[in-house]
């Protein structure tokens, strides 16, 4: 497959997948096909509509990932949405994340919402805020600081695990749930 330097969409578009040093979707834009780049950013709101292979994923706004994503770095500042697996070393998710399949990395930060319908691996998992892991979160490292409402994790097997709740002036006058961790 030949490489081509850039994809950029601006606007409304679409392409075919294929190669590519970097892939860059401004506004409402889709890919069909895997997508193998050096780079992939969706500003506003993309799509693709296959597998992803990058050294570096972000998502600032909405994009969605029909298939797995692999990745050194990925990070999600608004709505992600990867409906297969995921390997990476670092993942980043401020805002809201949700994965399809497993999620395989060396270091996991979420300040926000994530949910992962599959196995959680990792070293090191850090969560400021609500997450839902559908399997088992399997890590060295757990630290977790509760927000309002429950977070689920199906099981945990770590090291070390820390759990704090972050208590607001909404909860202490029962006007948010209070935080909760159920596994």
């Amino acid at each position: 497959m030949e490489v081509t330097d850039k994809l950029i969409i601006n606007g409304s578009g679409s392409s075919k997948g294929g190669r590519f040093h970097t892939v860059e979707i401004n506004g409402s834009g889709m890919v069909s096909g895997d997508v193998e780049c050096a780079s992939l950013l969706f500003n506003g709101s993309g799509k693709t509509d296959g597998h992803v292979k990058t050294q570096t994923l972000t998502i600032s706004g909405s994009g969605k990932i029909s298939g797995s994503a692999e990745a050194e770095s990925i990070r999600i500042n608004g709505t992600g949405v990867i409906k297969g697996d995921v390997k990476t070393e670092r993942l980043n998710v401020a805002g809201f994340s949700s994965f399809g399949g497993g999620v395989k990395a060396d270091d996991i930060f979420i300040s926000g919402k994530a949910g992962i319908e599959g196995d959680c691996e990792t070293e090191t998992f850090r969560s400021e805020g609500k997450c839902k892991i559908g399997g088992l979160l399997n890590a060295d490292e757990v630290s977790m600081k509760l927000a309002a409402g429950e977070s689920h994790v199906k099981e945990i097997g770590c090291r070390h695990l820390k759990v704090m709740s972050r208590k607001s002036v909404l909860t202490r006058f029962k006007l948010m749930p209070a935080p909760v961790l159920t596994a």
